[in-house]
């Protein structure tokens, strides 16, 4: 797979020239817009990250000071961005002393203020994800289809995702790291690649967990392949599911030798802990949707990935799309229920992969409403937070006018995103409604 092979993107003839001038435009277009947000940080996230690489200085493993709350392979890249940064003559943050004036909760998370330095260098990694997911779908859809311009939009589709661009220009999450390693997984087995396939879906689900909910279209695509060969299916599984088992063992055996291997499942526990004392009856259930609920919900979602990917696949049609199309319905049927807002990146990517390369033009719907609502409910979750540390270290805002605003504001912020919080339904309903017209009408897809 060359997936940097950039012989005629930018070629002289005028097609082949619009066609490379257009993905220029596009990938300056994402590069300027995550300079423009670069300044904006939450600084609450980022002191955990923080606090982590300084138990890696302090000689503590990546659970030991209790501050990791993911599974493990973004620890690994957070120690070793923690081991350049060290080489670096920069603060990382401060402790403000206004915040702790102003909250009565006075630890360290609540007061940090990251610095300007730690912030930029902390989302330069997350950019290149960001380019390397948006480029290898683009190398996906241009080799499925011979189209470049299909291509270009599936690059655009991920790369200017107002998500995406929130998730690591702003929220310094690195859910794009797992929608890398899933798209890699389905690339390399629509390629036949079957121990590569599954040590990258190993990799994504060991950087945030949801990506294993493809497990159900991966063994459909295996089955449907196979024709009905069952030898050839135990085979092409036993292949997969050994990629998955290696890959695992690489990225848990410092846990194993640390006994710090329970310690990496805690994401899952960390978001669901909440709802044993929840109580309050259905009406509760759906009037406060939280996303620790989501453990109540998910029997449900299991069934309905199920059942959507067996469907997908009974119809006629190319297995390398109907693949697809089973993936992007069982993760957006994952966040019917509404999740922490960055989450949906991995959705992103797969609705990219649905629209670029299966032409299925109705999921550009689902599209703008993860890509609008989850940040909007994320910007009133974080309010004026997110300008802290551009107020500190500049000139173009007063910290205590800040800080003051953000506090006056926080009643009103809450009470707006109690609806915002509703609002988040609507995406995974209308995933649900894309999912049954894209199955029923499967052969229909733009071309």
């Amino acid at each position: 797979m060359d997936f940097f092979h950039l012989s005629g993107v930018l070629g002289d003839n005028s097609a082949k020239g619009r066609i490379g001038r257009s993905l220029l435009y596009i990938f300056i277009a994402g590069i300027v817009l995550r300079l423009f947000l670069g300044p904006l940080s939450f600084s609450f996230d980022m002191s955990f990250f923080v606090i982590t690489g300084a138990g890696f200085e302090s000689g503590r493993t990546l659970y030991e000071a209790g501050n990791f709350y993911y599974p493990p392979v973004y620890g690994y890249f957070l120690s070793a961005l923690t081991y350049m940064w060290n080489f670096l003559p920069f603060q990382s943050g401060y402790m403000s002393e206004l915040l702790v004036n102003s909250t009565a909760v006075s630890d360290f998370s609540q007061v940090y203020i990251s610095s300007m330095a730690l912030v930029f260098v902390y989302k330069i990694p997350l950019t290149v994800i960001d380019l390397a997911c948006s480029w290898l779908i683009y190398v996906m859809v241009k080799e499925k289809t011979g189209d470049r311009r299909k291509a270009e939009i599936g690059f655009a589709l991920f790369f200017l995702s107002p998500l995406v661009l929130w998730s690591s220009s702003v929220a310094c999450m690195f859910d794009s790291l797992s929608a890398f390693f899933m798209i890699f997984s389905i690339y390399s087995l629509t390629k036949n690649q079957y121990l590569l396939s599954g040590a990258m879906l190993s990799l994504a689900f060991f950087t945030k967990l949801f990506p294993i909910v493809i497990g159900f279209a991966v063994i459909c695509y295996i089955i449907s392949r196979s024709e009905g060969r069952w030898k050839e299916v135990f085979k092409k599984t036993a292949m997969y599911a050994a990629g998955f088992a290696i890959a695992a063992a690489i990225v848990l055996l410092p846990l194993v030798l640390n006994g710090e291997l329970s310690s990496s499942f805690g994401f899952f526990g960390d978001r669901t802990e909440g709802t044993s004392s929840g109580g309050g009856g259905l009406l509760d259930f759906f009037a406060n949707p939280t996303p620790d609920k989501f453990i109540y919900a998910f029997p449900i979602m299991f069934l309905l990935i199920a059942i959507f990917s067996m469907l997908a696949f009974m119809r006629d049609g190319d297995d390398d799309k109907k693949l697809v199309m089973a993936s992007v319905i069982s993760v957006c049927t994952l966040f019917i229920w509404p999740p922490i807002p960055t989450y949906p990146v991995i959705a992103i990517a797969l609705i990219a992969l649905a629209v670029a390369y299966c032409g299925r033009r109705e999921w550009l719907i689902p599209w703008l409403l993860f890509s609008i609502l989850m940040v909007v409910h994320h910007i009133l979750n974080f309010g004026g937070r997110i300008l802290y540390t551009l107020a500190n270290e500049t000139s173009l805002l007063d910290l205590g006018s800040t800080v003051a605003k953000y506090f006056q504001f926080l009643p009103l912020s809450w009470d707006i995103m109690y609806y915002t919080l509703l609002a988040l339904f609507i995406p995974g309903i209308a995933c649900i409604i894309a999912a049954v017209y894209s199955i029923k009408h499967e052969g229909e897809a733009e071309t």
